[in-house]
C-alpha cells in the first residue's frame, strides 16, 4: 500500500490511492434506476464525498461504516468542492493502520487540561459542589470519556478532547466575568459550566467516527446529563434541595431556547450566564473551524455558505505589508476599563510567558482548596 495521504492535502484532478476511515455509506439509485454509492471518508484532516458509479452492488459487500479502507480514485470538483470518484475500495484490518492519522484531537495538552479540570474543582467554595464534581469524577469510566469526547458531532470542538475544551473554555470565561457580576453564585456557574453537556459521554460514540448512540437519538444529552447529575445528588448526604434544584435546571435550560432543544428557558441569573457563554464559545469555535477547513478562502475573503447559520462568513487575509506595531502596554491596554484590583489580575495574566509581575511579591504555591484565578 501506498504512504497515507491526507483529505486536506487532496487536489483535483489526482489520482489517489490511500487508507481512510468510512464515516458514511448509503446504497441509492440514480434517475435511470442505476445503483451507486454515496460514501464520505475521512481522516484527522477532514472529510470527502465520495461516489461509487460502477460495480456499486458488488463493492457495496466489501466494506462498512466505521472500517478503514483502501480507496482508488480521482479526485473531481462538484459544487466547488472536492469529490472522490472510486474505482475500486476494500476493508483495511485496524492492525495496519495508525489510529492518529484518523482521530482529530484537541491541540491543547490533555495533561494540562486534566490539571485545569482539577483547579476548577478547587476553586469551588461550597461543599456540596465541590464533593459533587469530586464524586463524578472520581468515577475513572466517566473521567475518561470526560476527558475524551468531542463537544459535539460536528458543529463545535468536534474532535476527541473537545468536550474538556469547551468546558474548561467556558470556566476561564466565567472566571473573568466574576469581578463584575458579584450578584452571581460562581460556585453554582463553574459546576453547572463542567456539567452542562456532560451528557455528550452517553449521547455520542467516539471509538472511531463520531455518530449518535441510540440513547442519544431518543433522549440527547441534556435529559441523558440531567439525569446521570441528579443520580450523583441523590448519593449526597444533606445535599440542600434548593441547590439541586438550580443546578439541574442550568443543564436542563443552557441550550436557551425551545427551539434549541431545551426543554426549559433560563429562568435565573446563572442560568442565563452559563446559556450565553456557552453559545458564544460553541458558535466562536464552531464558525472558526469551518473557515479553516473552507476551500473558498484560498481565493476569496469569503467563505462558502454555512447552512447551519445560514450565511457567509468574513475572513479578510492578514496584510503581510502592514507594518508590524509593537503590542501596547497591558496598563496602556486596560485603560480605566476596569477596577484597580481586577487591573492588576489582568496585567499579570498579558505578561508574556518569560516575563515575571512586577509586582515585588511573587506568585507562592497555594493549596488546591485556595485557588480563585488560574490559568489552563
Amino acid at each position: 500500500m501506498s504512504h497515507k495521504v491526507f483529505v486536506s492535502d487532496l487536489k483535483e484532478g489526482t489520482w489517489v490511492e490511500s487508507i481512510f476511515l468510512v464515516k458514511l455509506k448509503s446504497l441509492q439509485h440514480a434517475k435511470n434506476g442505476k445503483p451507486y454509492l454515496n460514501v464520505i471518508l475521512h481522516d484527522k484532516s477532514g472529510e470527502i464525498v465520495c461516489r461509487v458509479w460502477e460495480n456499486a452492488n458488488q463493492l457495496d459487500l466489501k466494506f462498512n461504516k466505521d472500517d478503514f479502507v483502501y480507496a482508488k480514485g480521482k479526485i473531481t470538483q462538484y459544487q466547488e468542492k472536492n469529490q472522490l470518484t472510486i474505482t475500486d475500495i476494500q476493508r483495511v484490518d485496524e492492525d495496519l493502520v495508525n489510529l492518529a492519522d484518523f482521530q482529530k484531537s484537541a491541540e491543547n495538552d490533555l495533561d494540562e487540561m486534566q490539571l485545569g479540570l482539577k483547579k476548577s474543582i478547587a476553586s469551588i467554595n461550597n461543599t456540596y459542589l465541590k464533593n459533587l464534581l469530586n464524586k463524578i469524577f472520581s468515577e475513572k469510566s466517566t473521567l475518561q470519556k470526560y476527558t475524551s469526547a468531542p463537544a459535539a458531532k460536528t458543529i463545535h470542538h468536534a474532535y476527541l478532547g473537545g468536550l474538556l475544551e469547551h468546558s474548561l473554555n467556558l470556566v476561564n470565561v466565567a472566571t473573568a466575568l466574576k469581578p463584575f457580576y458579584k450578584m452571581i453564585d460562581f460556585d453554582l456557574v463553574i459546576t453547572a459550566l463542567l456539567l452542562h453537556d456532560i451528557g455528550k459521554i452517553k449521547e455520542l460514540n467516539f471509538n472511531r467516527s463520531f455518530d449518535y448512540t441510540d440513547e442519544g437519538k431518543l433522549l440527547g444529552h441534556i435529559v441523558l446529563g440531567t439525569e446521570l447529575v441528579n443520580s450523583y445528588i441523590k448519593q449526597i448526604e444533606g445535599f440542600p434541595d434548593d441547590l439541586g434544584l438550580k443546578l439541574l435546571h442550568i443543564i436542563l435550560s443552557h441550550h436557551g431556547t425551545l427551539e434549541f432543544g431545551s426543554p426549559k428557558r433560563p429562568k435565573t441569573l446563572e442560568a442565563i450566564m452559563v446559556s450565553f457563554i456557552d453559545d458564544m464559545d460553541s458558535k466562536i469555535h464552531g464558525i472558526y473551524e469551518f473557515a479553516k477547513s473552507d476551500h473558498a478562502l484560498k481565493n476569496s475573503n469569503w467563505t462558502s455558505y454555512n447552512k447551519f447559520y445560514d450565511r457567509f462568513f468574513y475572513f479578510p487575509k492578514p496584510n503581510e505589508t502592514e507594518n508590524i506595531k509593537e503590542e501596547p502596554e497591558s496598563n496602556q491596554l486596560l485603560g480605566n476599563l476596569f477596577p484597580d484590583d481586577v487591573k492588576q489580575k489582568l496585567q499579570e495574566q498579558l505578561l508574556p510567558d518569560n516575563q515575571e509581575p512586577k509586582s515585588e511579591k511573587k506568585m507562592e504555591k497555594k493549596q488546591s482548596d485556595d485557588l480563585d484565578l488560574f490559568d489552563f
